[in-house]
């Protein structure tokens, strides 16, 4: 995406983005790492460990509700890992 489309830093968008999460087979098994696409309300931070690059930030991270705790680590631990390089499409404002 270019960055003159991207939202300035701190500005909370609603992005969209694959992440793994745990499916349920057609006998009621458990498949682990099915890649699901997910909208969660993030906004752009600085990286600290490179000077010109960023990443994504999940909006309220260290208040979600006990429900969405893991879910919201793993989101988050892709947003981290991915950086700018994550393919995403934000789908609101």
């Amino acid at each position: 995406m270019n960055s003159d489309k991207l939202p300035p830093f701190r500005k909370a968008v609603d992005i969209s983005f694959f992440s793994l999460r745990i499916g349920i087979g057609s006998g009621l098994g458990i498949i682990p790492d099915c890649d699901t696409q997910v909208v969660r309300r993030c906004y752009r931070a600085k990286n600290r460990y490179d000077k010109n690059g960023w990443s994504w930030k999940i909006k309220g991270y260290n208040t979600s509700p006990q429900w969405d705790l893991v879910m919201s680590e793993t989101d988050q631990e892709i947003l981290d890992e991915s950086g700018s390089e994550l393919e995403f499409k934000i789908v609101g404002i």
